[in-house]
């Protein structure tokens, strides 16, 4: 019994019996196989014990494996974390510096926004105070014409351009016009003084120098030192207005005379081209005059159309509705009449204008006859 039992028992033994130890089998178990090894058996049925101790030891050779990789994916995963946790704090970082920039931008374009501004502001100032020199301009103009009774053709700029003040500033400078200098204030007075002075205590100071020696000198003079150079700038200061007045004074009389140039020249062309309007008023009154003598009172005249026809009885009938109606009224009224007239109507007051016609061509006929019966007798007096 004992040979037979040791014969299907495979080279593994030694692993199936740790991993039978492992799953922790019951006794009953135990039992089953002993007395499954014990009976004779063939050699047939000895593969199925090799295949469920290999089943076995795989199952508990698997167990370890699978708790090992289950650590290397928890690993793998966080090691996968923290690239995405850096990548997305980068990212916030970025748009933080983005932010900022968009904020710096934002600053700027405010600032440039109000300097816009204010040059706009200070643009719209020296339009206006322009456009209230160019209305006393025209004030003084309209005082002229009322002066010397004729209308000027001649439009002004409203707006002098910069340009030409400056080029009357140059042309001003090259005829030799002597400019005026503004008075010094009492310290340049000082300082002229005590230039040299210093100039002597100090040979190698600088201008820069000089000026700050002079500034600190002068807040410690005395107000009864100051006194003459104050008299002084007062005494130049009036002068220079006085100067300044009779100068603008001249321009504006040479300005005055210049427009008065002007004007008379316009003037002339426009009675020059009145009296040519006159003249052919005059010759038209005259034709026409000589027109109506010719004319013979006898001649019929023309008949009035359908609408004047009308026109005559509607006027009558509208008086008599509406007391002090104006003419302008009346004539739309009569107007709006006629529209509203059917056609029935119209032809009413057509058939009167055509007899009215006919009778006209009538006495057109009969008057023509005697007409030249008059020339006739005019030409052969004799017959």
């Amino acid at each position: 019994m004992a040979t037979i039992a040791a014969e299907p028992v495979p080279t593994k033994k030694s692993r199936s019996r740790k991993a039978l130890k492992q799953t922790n089998s019951s006794s009953n178990e135990a039992n089953i196989l002993a007395s499954v090894i014990s009976q004779p058996s063939p050699t047939q049925n000895a593969p199925p014990l090799e295949d469920s101790a290999g089943k076995e030891n795989h199952e508990s050779l698997s167990q370890p494996q699978s708790a090992k990789k289950t650590k290397k994916a928890g690993t793998k995963a966080k090691q996968q974390q923290q690239p995405q946790n850096q990548s997305v704090e980068k990212e916030l970082q970025e748009m933080q510096e983005k932010l900022q920039q968009l904020r710096i931008e934002k600053e700027q374009t405010e600032e440039l926004l109000k300097a816009r501004e204010e040059t706009l502001k200070m643009k719209e100032e020296e339009l206006e105070t322009r456009g209230k020199e160019q209305e006393k301009l025209q004030t003084e103009l309209k005082k002229l014409q009322k002066m010397k009774e004729f209308k000027p053709t001649m439009t002004f700029p409203i707006v002098q351009s910069l340009r030409e003040k400056e080029l009357e500033k140059k042309d001003k400078k090259k005829k030799g016009c002597p400019q005026i200098k503004r008075p010094s204030p009492p310290y340049i007075l000082w300082c002229k003084d005590q230039w040299n002075e210093i100039k002597k205590a100090n040979p190698e100071a600088e201008f820069k120098e000089t000026s700050i020696i002079l500034g600190t000198k002068w807040k410690m003079v005395s107000a009864e030192e100051k006194k003459p150079y104050e008299e002084k700038y007062q005494a130049e200061k009036e002068a220079y207005l006085m100067q300044r007045k009779q100068e603008e004074s001249a321009n504006l009389k040479k300005e005055e005379n210049e427009m008065m140039k002007i004007h008379k020249q316009e003037a002339l062309q426009l009675l020059k081209k009145k009296e040519k309007t006159d003249n052919i008023i005059k010759k038209m009154k005259e034709n026409c005059q000589k027109k109506k003598k010719i004319l013979d009172p006898n001649k019929p005249k023309k008949p009035a159309s359908s609408f004047l026809l009308f026109s005559k009885e509607a006027r009558k009938n509208l008086l008599e509705e509406r007391l002090g109606i104006n003419n302008s009224t009346l004539n739309a009224l009569i107007s709006v009449k006629w529209k509203e007239l059917s056609e029935v109507d119209k032809q009413t007051w057509n058939e009167k204008a055509a007899e009215a016609n006919e009778a006209y061509k009538k006495e057109l006929e009969e008057y023509n006859k005697s007409a030249a019966m008059k020339e006739e007798n005019k030409n052969n007096p004799q017959q």
